[in-house]
């Protein structure tokens, strides 16, 4: 059983890992990466692509044709590979082909038949290449297995069930958040100011109970039943459920 110290621990530790503002198209006011400001930048771009599930790079083909384009030139390339000239880890297999970093990847950048000079890289939709695998292998056993895929909650949701967020969730919390972060403007003040948005949230869907619908009555029928409990407590019991 996990003790509220730490829960409250696990909410810090997630919540210095969440960005303040979401990835905007055309402007970013803040560093959303500031959690990962003590890494060098690609370091934090690869944790950051991992635990936010964004790709901080461009596709590769993006990068291909900005070079046909002459966007980014040879001379870009070759000084990029000087900069970070041992960043990544050892190549163990360096030394049986004999030459050093900097010229393995401008060759795989560069040369349309990589470390085989005298013939052609074979296709992998070549029927004959896998002919061959499978001839070669057919008295061999293989067992292939991996670990089940772990949803999001949002993912899960518009994939199993057809519920786009964006679309049913966000405007009802929108509404809710916006009234109680309301800084004096409207023309009756907030009475849960000091209360906490668990009491406003629990005030507000009572309140507003013969209006809701569908998931929105079941939502407002599992608030009223924890109305009495710390939202810490709450948040581990559906996580439990």
């Amino acid at each position: 059983m996990t003790s509220s110290l730490d829960f409250q621990t696990l909410l810090a530790d997630i919540r210095s890992r969440l960005p303040l503002q979401n990835p905007l198209h055309s402007f970013v006011h803040n560093n959303i990466l500031q959690a990962f400001e003590h890494l060098d930048f690609h370091e934090a771009l690869k944790k950051a692509s991992v635990l936010y599930r964004a790709n901080t790079y461009w596709p590769v083909e993006r990068y291909k044709q900005a070079y046909a384009n002459k966007n980014i030139s040879e001379v870009d390339i070759t000084q990029a590979l000087q900069h970070y000239d041992g960043y990544d880890h050892e190549l163990s297999f360096l030394p049986i082909l004999g030459i050093e970093r900097k010229d393995f990847f401008y060759r795989l950048m560069f040369s349309e038949l990589n470390f085989n000079d005298d013939e052609l890289q074979p296709e992998l939709d070549d029927e004959r290449l896998w002919m061959y695998c499978r001839e070669k292998t057919k008295n061999e056993s293989l067992v292939l297995s991996r670990s089940p895929v772990i949803w999001r909650a949002k993912e899960y949701w518009e994939k199993h069930h057809n519920v786009i967020f964006n679309l049913s969730i966000h405007p009802f919390m929108t509404r809710l958040i916006s009234s109680y972060l309301d800084q004096g403007q409207s023309f009756w003040s907030n009475p849960f100011t000091q209360e906490g948005f668990w009491k406003f949230l629990s005030y507000d869907l009572e309140q507003t109970g013969s209006f809701l619908t569908g998931w929105q009555k079941v939502f407002a029928q599992k608030v009223k039943a924890a109305a009495e409990s710390n939202p810490g407590e709450v948040i581990l019991q559906e996580l439990k459920s």
